[in-house]
């Protein structure tokens, strides 16, 4: 690989005059301005500061200007979610190790994967009690997730996202029940960052 890049002048990083670009481009970003992926496709962007107008105004736009064409007044439309029983928490299941021996593939799932702990079990967020069952409406947040390698290519960005976790945390927020939370990076070796660095509690 070095070999290769040297060869063509392309290794490490170049300093100014060492290097010919047909056109150099400077960017403040200062004037990055964050973003939503969506309405639609992952290629769409919306400012994070014109969501809430956006969504209005899209809610009820026809299909064919990327609208969700529904009427407008079911926007403002809320929902109750009826508050189920709850379930009786059963002792965490003993988990099968490699075989010895076995294929390497194996070996290394079996030490690179979480263990499931007694906490993980014990439902850590207790549901309101009957008669105040939360209520949903179009525009909720109901999944929060971090997935694929799309959003954990990055070290830096999942590192930031586990200090905001904390801080969230210290600050006594917390995630409504019926908001479904998941972490499934696409590589295994992010677990690993937030575990070292201590943030991964934050996140579970």
């Amino acid at each position: 690989f070095e070999a290769y890049f040297r060869a063509q002048g392309l290794f490490g990083v170049p300093k100014a005059g060492e290097i010919d670009y047909s056109q150099v481009v400077r960017l403040d970003l200062g004037d990055v301005t964050p973003s939503l992926a969506g309405p639609k496709r992952p290629q769409d962007r919306i400012e994070l500061g014109k969501v809430k107008d956006q969504f209005t105004a899209l809610f009820s736009r026809p299909a064919a200007e990327s609208g969700f064409n529904r009427p407008a007044e079911l926007l403002h439309t809320r929902h109750h979610i009826h508050r189920g029983e709850e379930g009786v928490c059963e002792d965490v299941p003993d988990e099968k190790d490699a075989p010895a021996g076995g294929p390497r593939f194996l070996v290394e799932m079996e030490h690179n994967k979480p263990k499931l702990a007694v906490k993980h079990a014990d439902p850590s967020v207790r549901l309101p009690a009957k008669g105040s069952d939360p209520t949903i409406g179009n525009g909720d947040v109901l999944i929060a997730a971090i997935t694929s390698c799309t959003n954990t290519s990055n070290p830096s960005v999942l590192l930031a996202a586990g200090l905001l976790a904390k801080k969230a945390v210290e600050a006594g927020l917390k995630v409504q029940p019926h908001i479904k939370t998941s972490l499934a990076p696409g590589s295994r070796i992010v677990t690993q960052y937030l575990s070292e660095t201590g943030l991964l509690p934050y996140l579970e």
